[in-house]
């Protein structure tokens, strides 16, 4: 037996609200609560009439009544307001402040036929556990449950976006460039790139912003990939501005070991990511009417239009030519740079000032953005999930990463709909 499974049925008053405890008393529930997500008792502020006493407070739920001591609780005060505790099975009497604690044992009241539905559902060995059946739900609960996962992915992202502003004292617009540098880094360098921007620090960035040469010298000087002479009057220049300024802003070089160049595609090699981002680190992106809501997503798409010089065109490193290509943003990675970057610096900031429109907002502009197209997508879209936008695909790579793989059936719409009796 799972406990999950005992706090799913009691919510869905699959066991009725009408219990007698182990030692004989009538024992009527008369406010089911709320399921507690957080550390503490299972369900709180609950109402319970005991032998015509009423009892407000909590409940507790265990599979032995032994757990109660195993996990602890008697050492801690937040159960001490526990009116009830519902057990599978009772093994050992539970005092609370020297009162025994009534007890409901459970084990005669599960439905054995339901149980083992439910077992099926959560011990699949699928990707999607109800990947069989996911076809016979109305579309109603997979798009309700579309908006938990996309809520609980914004919210999930968004926590760490609030941890790096309380870690940078309130710096919104330093959070942005280093979450913009993350999502150059990709995968495989996020944290490089991160790492560089710190190193030379968003502030002397932007003041640097009337030079043409001097942020990407910077940034390929620190980043190590700058190489110490060249014939190319362009990286001649750059490998001069950086000698400059290494000396002005103490500066100092990244170890070329800390960025990777295997298993990717030419286009996201880091000395191109980097000559894009430098360009884009130019041009005056102004924080204040993003947290704002004053830009539209098409003013900022018009922003992340930027210029990479020529020697780029056929470079993917600075020591090597190949045939001539486009280092323009493509508009697939800029609808990367909102959804990774944008969008949750926006969600992240309306939840900093308590701003609920610009949370809104957020969630609108994912529906005017392409969902992604990798492996996670195309298995939903062959279990007949479509995804219109990256509210959908954002919505379903969460779906599967934070439900479907940890088996959370009981919290997801369509589990709750396929387990119902």
């Amino acid at each position: 037996m799972r406990e999950e499974y005992l706090h799913f049925a009691f919510q869905k008053k699959l066991f009725g609200n009408s219990f007698q405890t182990t030692n004989g008393e009538n024992l009527e529930v008369k406010d089911f609560g709320e399921l507690n997500s957080n550390a503490g008792p299972d369900f709180l502020n609950t109402r319970v009439l005991l032998d015509g006493t009423y009892l407000a407070g909590s409940i507790e739920f265990h599979v032995k009544s032994s757990d109660w001591y195993i996990h602890g609780h008697q050492h801690d005060s937040r159960y001490h307001n526990v009116v009830a505790h519902f057990v599978f099975e009772h093994d050992q009497h539970v005092e609370v402040n020297g009162i025994v604690l009534p007890t409901v044992e459970l084990k005669k009241k599960i439905d054995q036929d339901h149980y083992l539905k439910f077992q099926k559902l959560t011990e699949s060995a699928k990707t999607i556990p109800c990947a069989t059946s996911i076809v016979n739900i109305d579309s109603i609960y997979i798009t309700q449950q579309k908006e938990r996962a996309l809520l609980h992915r914004l919210e999930r992202k968004s926590d760490l976006i609030l941890s790096e502003i309380r870690r940078l004292n309130g710096d919104l617009e330093s959070v942005f460039y280093l979450s913009l540098a993350k999502t150059f880094g990709g995968k495989v360098n996020a944290m490089s790139f991160e790492t560089l921007i710190e190193k030379i620090s968003v502030k002397a960035l932007k003041k640097m912003r009337s030079d043409e040469n001097t942020i990407p010298a910077v940034m390929f000087g620190v980043s190590g990939l700058l190489p110490e002479s060249s014939s190319n009057t362009y990286v001649d220049e750059l490998i001069r501005e950086f000698s400059f300024q290494k000396v002005k802003l103490d500066l100092t070089s990244m170890d070329l070991k800390n960025f990777r160049f295997s298993r990717m595609h030419p286009a996201g090699f880091p000395a191109i990511r980097l000559a894009q981002m430098a360009e884009l680190f130019k041009v005056d992106i102004r924080i204040s009417e993003i947290i704002d809501g004053t830009y539209t997503i098409a003013d900022l798409r018009k922003l992340f239009q930027i210029h990479v010089p020529d020697f780029w065109k056929t470079r993917y490193r600075f020591e090597k030519e190949v045939r001539q290509k486009s280092v323009r943003l493509s508009g697939e990675f800029i609808d990367l740079i909102f959804i990774n970057t944008v969008i949750p610096f926006m969600f992240a900031t309306a939840r900093y000032n308590g701003n609920e429109h610009l949370k809104i907002l957020a969630m609108d502009w994912l529906c005017s953005v392409r969902a992604e197209q990798n492996a996670v997508i195309a298995f939903w879209t062959k279990l007949g999930v479509e995804s219109d936008s990256a509210f959908d695909s954002q919505a379903l790579i969460e779906q599967k990463n934070e439900f479907c793989s940890k088996k959370k059936c009981l919290i997801c719409t369509i589990g709750q709909q396929l387990l119902k009796p």
